[in-house]
């Protein structure tokens, strides 16, 4: 049974959580709302509530026409400034700058009733502040009505915007390692900067300068960018210009604030501008003097992070390293020009040439073929480890005694596997990078080796020259961009998601590291089409179809597929993916995630397994079973209830319950049900409820407490049991006891009444023979004492068959013995025979008419019922003239017995033919209330019945008999 409207409360189960959502749903004043008080909340939105709150999972239901937002605490930390506010709001108001693409996926779900989804969905967001590049992966579903209509959409979603980001930077930065070196720093320059421009969501835009004097001049460019943001040339010692490069050193990175003031934006980009970008200086090392600068854009829809500026310091190293590599091929094809002219140019050229090497500030050592020094530069005494060149000429004897040289691997080298010893044997050699380590200094670093034997005009080799340059700095760069590679890579390996990227033609090419350990695949097993192979048979078809009709049409896709587990077990999967294209629009792949749901669609099951477990259960029940919250609001009413009531669960809950409880009852019912509420007891109540009839029926009403381990009150359980037969049964049995006790009452005074006067009499002959003795018995006088005798006794007789009949009538005994009779002459006698006492009571009998009737009917019976109609006239007719009509109407006998006595009221006309009703109880009459009840029953037996007529007390009343003349009737 349903509880009376009490004060609005939220304590319903979910509320009852912890959380913030769970309160601040709880607190809010919701009756102004579109949603109405939570009492009032249907149930679907409970269970809906019930759902997500609990939850560490980002979810949110949109409720009704409106769409009302409710969400849980994981989701209110994804939609960062909107929080709070965002609760109980429109959706489309909230996400107006969306709408266009959330609103037509909101109404498949909300009109056509589809359950959709997506793993990465890109949306721009307003919600820190700023239009921010988001993606999600979600699910919609339709919440149901117990009537099967669509209420409201339940959500489950989670932000992949690190996971997507992650991919993209990291597929731009494989890019840019494979572009081409160039044969010059320009080209280089062209290519690396050319590499940036499908990396335009992070990089709108990009700008390389290279050093030319005191000036830097524009060397490649990439993205759209305005002409007053890219100049040609730049000063290095001066501010001019957007970007300042004066006092910025190699390895710092430097912003810069307010393109938009340079640039105005223009209204028809349909994105913002950027207004910052990051300029990093290039150089040979760590706060060296920059050789190049590198301006890249920052996108205005992305906040510079930590991880953001660690993705511009890795474009920068890759940019950096083609530089460098460019710049060293073309000096080692400088310097092995220089050395091959000045071995064939005559001595007075020699002075000459020389100046040149030792000028240069990579290290040059010449030798001759005993390895002794012939030239060397100071920059090659300071890579060795020496103040000066001259004191390297004269160490050159002990460099087996200093140096140790290893190769990259670790591997220390021999004497003869040296540069400078396979030189001397006649090899050419270019960029040999090894470890060199002066033994007694602890000096060591990474050098690139180049060199080449010189020969005279006859072909003699007759020098050895060596170039050595430090590229320690490009290594430390190189393997920062491995680790940081690494890092990036682990972030994707670690996402909670199986992220895969394929190219243009469908093939996957790139598969993280978490979808090899789920699936036990082998390295590259699943690449291209293979991971197919992993998708459930019954499930692989369709997922091929709907995955290559989405490469087709290059559109955004979700599928549900079951996949093979490392361990042979299938569970299930949402793939999702979404097309990549190059800023000139072109496609080139999808990215997408592979995301394991067995769990959750196990729990999906198993909720709805057990409900409908419930809802059958308790619908196969007799009794009318609800279920309230905490506060009493009814959630839940079985079919029982709808079928007894009629009604529909929106009639019966929000209050409405108490308007199929009987008025008399409703007022009790609400207060005992408030009081049980408060208290915590049990309750139960008997009360009469209406029926989808109209008619009310008695119910025992009960309600018990469910209450959680902390022993709060969470739910009520009720039922009404329908009890009808029982208080009739009850109601019958007081009135049967009632009734005998009226009557017994009755009976007692009536028997009393023949009994004293008998007693009275023979007490009277005693007293007169003890003194007169037998003269005292005059004849005449014993004549009427005898005769008031046999009437006293007769009317004993007659109370005693009265109460024979009444048992006979309880039991069904009452026996009929029909005979031919003639009815007329059966009326005659009997109104003969009682004539004196009627005369005498002043209620004479007047035959208006008496025709000729003969039929089958018991004799004693029907004069029973002539008795009865006779003495009751005598009783009430006030001393007045009683009429007596028997006439034939049809197959009928018609017999009118009318008085002119108290007459009867509308209300008594049926009551008086019922046991002991006398019907005007104030009339001084005797009887027991039975004779008329009596003759309704002998009627009744004969096929007959019986009436009466009156005008309204005072009137006179006319008791109509009908019997059916039977098979001896005739005229």
């Amino acid at each position: 049974m349903a509880r009376p409207t009490t004060e609005p409360s939220a304590d319903f189960l979910p509320l009852a959580a912890g959380g913030e959502m769970a309160a601040r749903i709880r607190e809010r004043d919701w009756a102004d709302t579109p949603l109405g008080p939570i009492e009032r909340w249907p149930r679907a939105l409970k269970n809906a509530l019930g759902l997500l709150l609990p939850s560490t999972f980002p979810m949110f239901v949109w409720w009704g026409e409106e769409r009302i937002i409710l969400y849980n605490d994981a989701y209110a930390l994804l939609i960062g400034d909107k929080h709070p506010g965002h609760l109980g709001a429109r959706a489309h108001e909230e996400w107006a700058g969306i709408w266009d693409v959330i609103g037509p996926l909101a109404d498949a779900v909300l009109v056509e009733g589809r359950a959709i989804g997506s793993d990465n969905l890109p949306l721009l967001l307003f919600r820190r502040g700023y239009l921010e590049e988001t993606w999600f992966g979600y699910a919609y579903s339709p919440v149901l009505e117990e009537d099967g209509t669509i209420a409201g959409l339940f959500c489950a979603c989670h932000e992949t915007t690190a996971e997507v980001l992650r991919a993209r930077r990291l597929e731009l930065l494989r890019g840019l390692a494979a572009a081409s070196g160039g044969a010059t720093e320009e080209e280089a320059a062209a290519n690396a900067i050319g590499a940036l421009e499908r990396g335009s969501g992070d990089l709108p835009f990009a700008l390389l300068y290279l050093r030319d004097g005191d000036e830097a001049k524009l060397a490649a460019a990439a993205g759209r960018v305005a002409r007053a943001l890219r100049p040609e040339r730049l000063a290095l010692r001066a501010d001019g210009g957007p970007w300042r490069l004066a006092g910025l050193a190699a390895g710092r990175l430097e912003r810069v604030e307010g393109l938009r003031s340079i640039v105005p934006p223009s209204a028809q980009t349909p994105t913002p501008s950027p207004d910052a970008a990051c300029i990093l200086p290039i150089g040979p090392a760590p706060d060296a003097a920059p050789t190049a600068f590198l301006v890249l854009g920052i996108s205005p829809l992305r906040s510079f992070d930590q991880e953001y500026e660690s993705f511009f310091h890795l474009v920068c190293s890759q940019v950096a390293t083609h530089l460098a590599a460019a710049r060293t091929r073309a000096t080692e094809r400088e310097r092995l020009e220089a050395l091959r002219a000045w071995a064939e140019r005559s001595d007075r050229d020699r002075a000459q040439l020389e100046a040149l090497l030792l000028s240069v500030s990579e290290g040059v050592l010449v030798v001759d073929m005993e390895g002794r020094p012939v030239l060397v530069n100071e920059a090659q005494a300071l890579l060795a480890g020496y103040d000066s060149a001259a004191e390297l000429e004269r160490n050159a004897a002990r460099f087996e005694e200093l140096l140790e040289i290893r190769d990259l691997d670790g591997r220390v080298l021999a004497p003869a596997e040296w540069p400078l010893a396979r030189i001397l044997r006649g090899e050419t050699i270019a960029g040999i990078e090894l470890y060199a380590r002066r033994r007694d200094l602890e000096h060591e670093g990474i050098y690139a080796f180049s060199g080449a034997p010189v020969r005279d005009a006859a072909g003699v080799q007759t020098l050895a020259v060596l170039i050595t340059r430090d590229v320690s700095a490009i290594k430390r760069a190189e393997q920062a961009i491995r680790e940081r590679e690494a890092h990036f890579r682990t972030l994707v390996d670690t996402a909670p998601a199986m992220l895969w990227i394929t190219d243009e033609a469908g093939d996957c090419t790139y598969l993280s590291k978490q979808w090899y350990e789920y699936t036990g695949s082998g390295p590259d097993e699943d690449l291209g089409l293979g991971w197919l192979e992993k998708v459930h048979p019954e499930d692989r078809e369709a997922s091929r179809r709907i995955f290559r009709d989405a490469h087709e049409r290059q559109v955004p896709f979700s599928l549900d597929y079951r996949i093979r587990r490392r361990d042979g077990l299938y569970r299930w999967a949402i793939d999702s993916g979404n097309p990549r294209f190059d800023p000139a629009g072109r496609f080139r792949g999808f990215v997408g995630t592979v995301l394991d749901v067995s769990e959750r669609k196990r729990v999906e099951a198993a909720l709805q397994e057990s409900e409908a477990l419930f809802r059958q259960m308790a619908n196969s029940l007799p009794l009318l079973t609800w279920i309230a919250d905490a506060s009493g609001a009814i959630s839940w009413f079985n079919q029982r209830t709808y079928e007894f009531t009629g009604a529909t669960y929106e009639l019966l809950a929000h209050g409405g319950w108490p308007r199929f409880v009987h008025p008399d009852h409703v007022e009790r019912v609400k207060a005992k049900l408030r009081q049980t509420i408060e208290s915590g007891e049990p309750y139960e109540d008997t009360f009469a409820i209406r029926g989808s009839a109209g008619s009310w029926r008695w119910f025992l009403g009960r309600a018990v407490p469910l209450r959680n381990a902390e022993g709060r009150i969470v739910r009520w359980f009720g039922s009404n049991t329908d009890v009808t037969d029982e208080m009739r049964a009850r109601e019958e049995l007081a009135l049967a006891l009632q009734t005998r006790d009226e009557f017994l009452s009755i009976a007692s005074h009536e028997l009393k009444t023949p009994i004293s006067s008998l007693k009275l009499r023979a007490q009277l002959v005693k007293r007169m023979i003890e003194r007169e003795g037998e003269r005292a018995l005059d004849p005449a006088w014993v004549t009427r004492l005898a005769e008031e005798t046999d009437r006293q006794a007769d009317r004993l007789t007659r109370l005693i068959d009265d109460m024979l009949d009444i048992a006979r009538v309880r039991t069904g005994r009452l026996s009929m013995e029909r005979a031919p009779l003639a009815l007329d002459r059966l009326v005659r006698e009997v109104v003969e025979r009682m004539q004196p006492g009627l005369e005498s009571a002043g209620t004479p009998v007047e035959i208006t008419a008496l025709e000729p009737i003969e039929g089958c009917w018991d004799r004693l019976r029907v004069e029973q019922v002539l008795n009865n109609l006779l003495t009751n006239a005598q009783r009430y007719g006030e001393r007045r003239p009683v009429d007596l009509r028997l006439e034939r109407r049809g197959e009928l006998a018609h017999l009118v017995v009318r008085d002119r006595g108290v007459g009867v009221s509308a209300e008594n006309r049926q009551l008086i033919f019922e046991r002991f009703e006398r019907g005007d109880t104030s009339a001084p009459a005797g009887g027991l209330g039975i004779g008329l009840f009596i003759a309704r029953e002998i009627v009744e037996a004969h096929g007959g019945r019986i009436w009466v007529e009156s005008e309204g007390v005072g009137r006179g009343a006319a008791f109509h008999v009908e019997l059916p003349l039977g098979d001896g009737g005739q005229a």
